[in-house]
Protein backbone atom coordinates (compact mmCIF):
# COMPACT_ATOMS: atom_id res chain seq x y z
CA UNK A 1 0.00 0.00 0.00
CA UNK A 2 1.14 3.46 -0.59
CA UNK A 3 1.57 6.39 1.70
CA UNK A 4 -1.88 8.07 -0.09
CA UNK A 5 -0.52 11.09 -0.71
CA UNK A 6 -3.47 11.22 -3.00
CA UNK A 7 -5.43 11.94 0.25
CA UNK A 8 -3.21 15.55 0.60
CA UNK A 9 -2.58 16.26 -2.82
CA UNK A 10 -5.09 18.81 -3.00
CA UNK A 11 -6.32 16.70 -6.82
CA UNK A 12 -10.24 16.51 -7.44
CA UNK A 13 -11.66 12.73 -6.71
CA UNK A 14 -13.97 10.43 -9.24
CA UNK A 15 -15.63 7.81 -7.48
CA UNK A 16 -17.31 5.54 -9.42
CA UNK A 17 -17.76 1.29 -9.38
CA UNK A 18 -20.22 -1.12 -10.32
CA UNK A 19 -23.91 -1.20 -10.14
CA UNK A 20 -26.21 -4.33 -9.48
CA UNK A 21 -28.27 -5.43 -6.65
CA UNK A 22 -26.70 -7.85 -4.29
CA UNK A 23 -23.62 -7.45 -1.51
CA UNK A 24 -21.14 -7.39 -4.13
CA UNK A 25 -22.05 -3.98 -5.44
CA UNK A 26 -21.87 -0.55 -3.62
CA UNK A 27 -20.10 1.08 -1.57
CA UNK A 28 -18.87 4.19 -3.47
CA UNK A 29 -21.28 6.88 -0.85
CA UNK A 30 -19.39 4.81 2.30
CA UNK A 31 -15.71 5.30 0.52
CA UNK A 32 -16.47 9.22 -0.26
CA UNK A 33 -17.35 9.62 3.34
CA UNK A 34 -14.32 8.50 5.05
CA UNK A 35 -12.47 10.05 2.36
CA UNK A 36 -14.04 13.44 3.37
CA UNK A 37 -14.06 12.74 7.00
CA UNK A 38 -9.92 11.98 6.86
CA UNK A 39 -9.62 15.48 5.20
CA UNK A 40 -11.25 17.29 7.89
CA UNK A 41 -10.26 15.19 10.90
CA UNK A 42 -6.92 15.12 9.91
CA UNK A 43 -7.21 19.43 9.48
CA UNK A 44 -6.18 18.99 6.07
CA UNK A 45 -9.51 21.22 4.86
CA UNK A 46 -11.08 23.24 7.62
CA UNK A 47 -14.71 22.26 5.85
CA UNK A 48 -17.13 19.51 4.21
CA UNK A 49 -19.84 19.91 2.22
CA UNK A 50 -21.69 17.10 0.87
CA UNK A 51 -24.46 17.57 -2.17
CA UNK A 52 -27.10 14.98 -2.61
CA UNK A 53 -26.90 12.98 0.62
CA UNK A 54 -29.74 10.81 -0.01
CA UNK A 55 -29.71 7.90 1.88
CA UNK A 56 -26.27 7.81 2.12
CA UNK A 57 -23.91 7.52 4.88
CA UNK A 58 -23.16 10.91 6.09
CA UNK A 59 -24.01 11.84 9.32
CA UNK A 60 -23.70 15.55 8.23
CA UNK A 61 -26.94 18.06 9.40
CA UNK A 62 -28.79 19.12 6.36
CA UNK A 63 -29.77 22.85 5.86
CA UNK A 64 -32.42 24.15 3.32
CA UNK A 65 -30.85 27.52 2.90
CA UNK A 66 -27.92 28.95 3.30
CA UNK A 67 -28.60 31.64 5.85
CA UNK A 68 -29.33 28.83 8.08
CA UNK A 69 -25.95 27.36 6.93
CA UNK A 70 -24.20 30.49 7.59
CA UNK A 71 -25.38 31.20 10.79
CA UNK A 72 -24.35 27.04 11.81
CA UNK A 73 -21.15 28.02 10.51
CA UNK A 74 -20.86 31.21 12.77
CA UNK A 75 -21.85 29.05 15.33
CA UNK A 76 -18.61 26.64 14.51
CA UNK A 77 -20.06 23.90 12.24
CA UNK A 78 -17.62 22.23 9.91
CA UNK A 79 -19.75 19.81 8.39
CA UNK A 80 -23.34 20.23 6.11
CA UNK A 81 -25.15 18.31 3.70
CA UNK A 82 -27.15 20.50 1.36
CA UNK A 83 -30.00 18.79 -1.16
CA UNK A 84 -29.10 19.42 -4.82
CA UNK A 85 -32.77 20.70 -4.85
CA UNK A 86 -31.72 23.95 -3.30
CA UNK A 87 -29.33 24.83 -5.44
CA UNK A 88 -26.07 23.55 -6.41
CA UNK A 89 -24.34 26.60 -7.42
CA UNK A 90 -25.62 28.70 -5.35
CA UNK A 91 -23.82 26.58 -2.71
CA UNK A 92 -20.64 26.45 -4.37
CA UNK A 93 -20.66 30.13 -4.64
CA UNK A 94 -21.50 29.80 -1.14
CA UNK A 95 -18.42 27.39 -0.11
CA UNK A 96 -15.89 29.97 -2.41
CA UNK A 97 -16.43 33.00 -0.37
CA UNK A 98 -15.60 31.47 2.94
CA UNK A 99 -11.93 31.49 4.78
CA UNK A 100 -9.63 28.42 4.19
CA UNK A 101 -9.90 24.95 2.34
CA UNK A 102 -12.92 23.13 1.60
CA UNK A 103 -14.38 20.02 0.21
CA UNK A 104 -17.56 19.12 -1.64
CA UNK A 105 -18.53 15.76 -1.59
CA UNK A 106 -21.32 15.92 -4.90
CA UNK A 107 -22.92 12.43 -4.61
CA UNK A 108 -25.03 10.65 -7.08
CA UNK A 109 -23.87 13.54 -9.36
CA UNK A 110 -25.19 11.77 -12.44
CA UNK A 111 -28.31 13.46 -11.62
CA UNK A 112 -26.81 17.42 -12.02
CA UNK A 113 -23.99 16.53 -14.42
CA UNK A 114 -24.81 19.76 -16.35
CA UNK A 115 -24.36 21.91 -12.91
CA UNK A 116 -22.21 25.06 -13.29
CA UNK A 117 -21.37 24.86 -9.55
CA UNK A 118 -19.90 21.29 -9.87
CA UNK A 119 -18.40 22.47 -12.91
CA UNK A 120 -16.84 25.64 -11.77
CA UNK A 121 -15.71 23.77 -8.51
CA UNK A 122 -13.39 20.92 -10.45
CA UNK A 123 -12.58 23.26 -13.27
CA UNK A 124 -11.44 25.85 -11.21
CA UNK A 125 -11.78 26.30 -7.45
CA UNK A 126 -8.60 23.80 -6.55
CA UNK A 127 -6.32 26.51 -8.00
CA UNK A 128 -6.56 29.56 -5.74
CA UNK A 129 -5.14 30.43 -2.19
CA UNK A 130 -8.19 28.48 -0.62
CA UNK A 131 -8.97 25.52 -2.72
CA UNK A 132 -12.25 23.80 -2.50
CA UNK A 133 -11.76 20.26 -3.46
CA UNK A 134 -14.31 17.74 -4.98
CA UNK A 135 -15.06 14.23 -4.63
CA UNK A 136 -17.69 13.36 -7.51
CA UNK A 137 -19.60 10.12 -6.93
CA UNK A 138 -21.28 8.37 -10.14
CA UNK A 139 -22.55 5.03 -10.72
CA UNK A 140 -22.04 5.71 -14.53
CA UNK A 141 -19.22 8.01 -14.46
CA UNK A 142 -19.57 8.15 -18.17
CA UNK A 143 -22.69 10.02 -17.73
CA UNK A 144 -20.53 13.43 -16.66
CA UNK A 145 -19.05 15.35 -18.78
CA UNK A 146 -15.52 15.17 -20.25
CA UNK A 147 -14.94 18.29 -18.59
CA UNK A 148 -15.40 16.70 -15.16
CA UNK A 149 -13.85 13.35 -15.84
CA UNK A 150 -10.42 14.89 -17.55
CA UNK A 151 -9.94 17.16 -14.76
CA UNK A 152 -10.41 14.99 -11.84
CA UNK A 153 -6.77 13.06 -12.06
CA UNK A 154 -7.62 10.81 -8.77
CA UNK A 155 -9.76 8.47 -10.71
CA UNK A 156 -11.49 5.44 -7.80
CA UNK A 157 -13.01 2.12 -8.50
CA UNK A 158 -14.75 0.30 -6.02
CA UNK A 159 -15.63 -3.40 -5.77
CA UNK A 160 -15.54 -6.25 -8.78
CA UNK A 161 -14.54 -4.58 -12.52
CA UNK A 162 -17.57 -6.17 -14.25
CA UNK A 163 -17.83 -5.55 -18.00
CA UNK A 164 -19.23 -2.07 -17.59
CA UNK A 165 -16.03 -1.18 -15.25
CA UNK A 166 -14.03 -2.85 -18.18
CA UNK A 167 -15.98 -0.53 -20.83
CA UNK A 168 -15.21 2.23 -18.32
CA UNK A 169 -11.30 1.66 -18.19
CA UNK A 170 -11.01 1.51 -21.72
CA UNK A 171 -12.77 4.47 -22.87
CA UNK A 172 -10.70 6.48 -20.26
CA UNK A 173 -7.06 4.34 -21.66
CA UNK A 174 -6.39 2.44 -18.63
CA UNK A 175 -7.99 -0.70 -20.04
CA UNK A 176 -4.48 -2.36 -18.52
CA UNK A 177 -5.87 -1.45 -15.49
CA UNK A 178 -9.10 -4.08 -16.14
CA UNK A 179 -7.03 -6.46 -17.25
CA UNK A 180 -4.51 -6.74 -14.00
CA UNK A 181 -6.80 -6.00 -10.89
CA UNK A 182 -10.17 -7.04 -9.87
CA UNK A 183 -11.10 -5.55 -6.28
CA UNK A 184 -13.27 -8.11 -4.28
CA UNK A 185 -16.62 -6.34 -2.91
CA UNK A 186 -15.84 -3.26 -1.76
CA UNK A 187 -12.36 -2.79 -2.09
CA UNK A 188 -11.03 0.43 -3.75
CA UNK A 189 -8.83 1.05 -6.07
CA UNK A 190 -6.55 4.37 -6.92
CA UNK A 191 -5.48 5.30 -10.02
CA UNK A 192 -3.47 8.64 -10.72
CA UNK A 193 -2.94 9.84 -14.32
CA UNK A 194 -4.06 6.76 -15.91
CA UNK A 195 -2.02 4.46 -13.56
CA UNK A 196 -2.64 2.35 -10.60
CA UNK A 197 -1.60 3.91 -7.76
CA UNK A 198 -2.81 1.98 -4.56
CA UNK A 199 -5.50 -0.76 -3.60
CA UNK A 200 -7.08 -0.49 -0.29
CA UNK A 201 -9.40 -2.31 1.78
CA UNK A 202 -12.89 -1.55 2.48
CA UNK A 203 -13.60 1.58 4.32
CA UNK A 204 -14.19 0.53 8.16
CA UNK A 205 -17.97 -0.16 8.78
CA UNK A 206 -18.59 2.61 10.83
CA UNK A 207 -18.25 5.12 7.42
CA UNK A 208 -21.13 2.75 5.79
Amino acid sequence: MSDRYYLTSGGHVLISGATGAGDRYGGKSSTAHWWIENLISNGWIDSAFVVDPGNGPYQYQEYQTLRGMAQAYQSGARRFSWPRESGVTDLVTFVDELPGSACIVFDEAWAYADSEGMENTIRNLGNQEDPVRGIVVSQRAWDLPDSIRNSCPLKVWVGPITSEGEQYFKTNGMGHIADDCDPDPYEWIVTDGGELVDRNPPVPGEFA
